[in-house]
């Protein structure tokens, strides 16, 4: 949770909703991807 804090984080300079929206699938996508 805290890497996802991090990159929430670093992200935040990322312009527009869709760019940190994207990111934030792509990272989730992963994280499923990796525990299932």
């Amino acid at each position: 949770l805290s890497m996802d804090m991090e990159v929430s984080e670093h992200y935040t300079s990322t312009p527009g909703f869709w760019g940190n929206y994207s990111t934030g699938l792509v990272f989730g996508i992963l994280f499923l991807a990796l525990t299932v």
